[in-house]
């Protein structure tokens, strides 16, 4: 195992946060893959296309519009045919090349109208008529025809071609894409726009099988970038109106300008209130006002012409480009954490996003949203996991050394914890012992239930007194405390702080001897100090671990402690060398001390030093230690 800290064990330790992130990356790829954001990655489209402005209008395609103002001076719809039959007459006479009418004529009547507007249709020689096709649904490819109604027999004699002109919006009812072609009967129906581009151009359309009920669309020579649907993204010029239009008054008046609609494809159809078929476009998320149908057929023709550029990707690609970007993101969070993950992650979704942009200037729709959702979600799922597994880190060290350490150290070594060597090493420690003198006695004097009141207002003040000063509380000692400072966090102080800590212990037993209402003489304190070289760190089993400090040393202040009197403070050479002449030393004598050959010089502390805990912050209330039996004292 790596070192706490290392590289080795922090990618450990992070490994998890990244695969949970990686997991939820899945999870969202799955449900993209099954159609659950189509939807969002529709609309994601429809703004891409309304920010960039539309497809560049062609000139060689115009409308005549039947508008309100048209039907005023004609009469209500639907027209006389014969209305239709003139218009048809001007048209060719002026030129037009290809006239596509967007207008239904399925039944004949039999009258003079029908028969004026079929001459018509035969004489121009260059009208595309429409057919409107009964589907069922199709999940293997091209729309299926139940039924077909076409123009009555005496148009389609004359009629250059007929197309469907069906429109299939999508399930928000915005029209992105058209199909080109439909199954009839074993058969292959054009689609209107179809039909009339290739009248149009002059070039035949073929309609090849490619297997899984998929065909490859040709204009010519031109390949058609359909789906397996049949389906062609169209390329509108922008918001209703784009396409240059001629009120139809006007054009049965001759009020338009010479050449106009020469060479031209021209679309007639009607735009007035009320009248024919309106459908939502991609430049509808502006205003969701819905256009005219004369719209979308325009621009379905366009796209024709155009050779279908734009395109969706592939939908392995897509779904590639999904997980891609959210499996990045969640191994970024995983790894950095906090504000750089967050950091990290908001440059990889800006970059997605300007890469997508300009993917789509090229010609081709990535996904946008998912992908950012993905990256959402393997972001989030690794932060959130790293913050759980952080959290319980937080927890275990907060519960192995909050029985020891000031609330101020156990926050540095839980936000640290590299700082402590969970196996043990070697440091200089302050240790310091306290013993109440005179407890044992009190003992036979009070019950046990008052007995136990007063020995955890000692141990209480004891403990509360090595906390302010930053120390280490290793244990309770029946009725007393050991302690040692300088570990696990390095305090250059540390023996000012144990002799500040010691002060404080004198101190603060003495005020609760004045308020102390005991039979015969309160217990009063003994404190034992001493510096130097010990092993400190987590000692035990693996079943039993204790965060401790042993060696010569600390039994050398374990002797100072039993030899020091009623509020005496003894500590050992080191000690009084760090602290310097200002704490009032005075030389106590020599003791012996078991191990050691020669007798140990002794130091007392003066007896008016003021205590001066040290500056670590504001106190917290310490829990109170519980007795448990006789004199055993739990820890903390």
């Amino acid at each position: 195992m790596g070192k706490p800290g290392s590289p080795v064990t922090r990618v450990r330790r992070l490994a998890a946060p990244a695969l949970a992130g990686v997991a939820a990356v899945a999870l969202v790829t799955a449900l993209s893959s099954a159609g659950g954001f189509v939807d969002f990655e529709s609309r994601s489209r429809d703004y891409l296309v309304a920010v960039n402005g539309g497809a560049r209008p062609r000139s060689d395609i115009v409308a005549v519009s039947f508008t309100d103002d048209s039907l005023r001076q004609l009469g209500a719809w639907p027209l006389p045919r014969r209305v239709h039959a003139q218009l048809i007459d001007v048209l060719s006479e002026a030129g037009a090349k290809v006239i596509v009418f967007d207008v239904l004529f399925t039944e004949g009547r039999g009258d003079s109208d029908d028969a004026a507007l079929a001459e018509a249709v035969r004489r121009s020689g260059r009208v595309v008529l429409p057919a409107v096709a009964q589907l069922t649904a199709s999940t293997k490819g091209a729309p299926e025809a139940v039924r077909v109604d076409r123009p009555f027999g005496g148009l389609l004699e004359g009629a250059v071609s007929v197309g469907a002109a069906n429109v299939l919006p999508d399930a928000d009812g915005v029209v992105r894409s058209a199909p080109l072609y439909f199954s009839d009967e074993g058969s292959v129906l054009p689609s209107l726009a179809l039909a009339g581009a290739a009248a149009y151009t002059g070039q035949p359309f073929t309609v090849t099988p490619v297997g899984d009920g998929a065909a490859e669309v040709r204009l010519g020579l031109s390949t058609l970038p359909v789906d397996r649907f049949g389906r062609l993204l169209l390329e509108y010029d922008g918001t209703a109106g784009s396409v240059p239009s001629i009120d139809a008054m006007r054009v049965l008046a001759g009020q338009f300008p010479p050449d106009f609609f020469k060479g031209r494809l021209v679309l007639v159809g009607p735009a007035a209130t009320g009248v024919g078929d309106r459908w939502l476009t991609p430049f509808s998320v502006l205003d969701r006002a819905p256009g005219p149908g004369l719209e979308v057929q325009a621009a379905a023709i366009q796209t024709i012409l155009n050779g279908g550029w734009r395109r969706m990707v592939e939908p392995g690609t897509g779904q590639a480009v999904v997980f891609g970007l959210g499996a990045l993101g969640a191994v970024w969070a995983g790894l950095a954490g906090g504000l750089a993950a967050l950091s990290g992650l908001v440059l990889l979704a800006a970059g997605f996003v300007v890469v997508v942009w300009r993917v789509f200037l090229a010609g081709t729709f990535v996904p946008l949203l998912t992908p950012l959702v993905a990256l959402a979600a393997g972001g989030g799922a690794a932060v959130a996991t790293r913050w759980r597994r952080e959290e319980r880190e937080r927890r275990r060290l907060d519960s192995l050394f909050g029985r020891y350490v000031s609330r101020e150290v156990a926050v540095a070594l839980r936000d640290h914890p590299e700082l402590v060597e969970l196996g043990g090493e070697e440091a200089e420690v302050t240790i310091l012992f306290a013993d109440l003198r005179g407890f044992t006695g009190l003992a036979e004097r009070l019950p046990p239930a008052k007995l136990v009141e007063v020995l955890n207002r000692y141990l209480s003040a004891m403990a509360g007194a090595v906390f302010d000063n930053g120390g280490t509380l290793d244990k309770y000692t029946g009725d007393g405390v050991m302690a040692f400072f300088n570990a696990p966090i390095r305090q250059d102080d540390h023996a000012q702080r144990a002799v500040q800590a010691a002060v404080e212990i004198r101190r603060r037993v003495a005020e609760i001897r004045r308020g102390l209402e005991v039979p015969g003489e309160a217990p009063e304190v003994g404190v034992g100090l001493n510096a130097g070289t010990a092993l400190v760190g987590n000692i035990g089993t693996r079943e039993r671990l204790e965060y401790t400090v042993i060696g010569d040393e600390v039994n050398l202040a374990a002797r100072l402690k039993d030899v020091a009197g009623p509020g005496e403070i003894l500590a050992g050479r080191l000690v009084m060398e760090r602290t310097g002449p200002g704490h009032g030393w005075r030389e106590w004598g020599r003791v012996e001390v078991r191990g050691r050959t020669q007798p140990v010089s002794v130091f007392a502390l003066g007896e008016t030093l003021p205590a001066a805990p040290a500056p670590l912050g504001p106190r917290r209330r310490h829990r109170q230690p519980r007795i448990r039996g006789g004199d055993r004292v739990a820890e903390s």
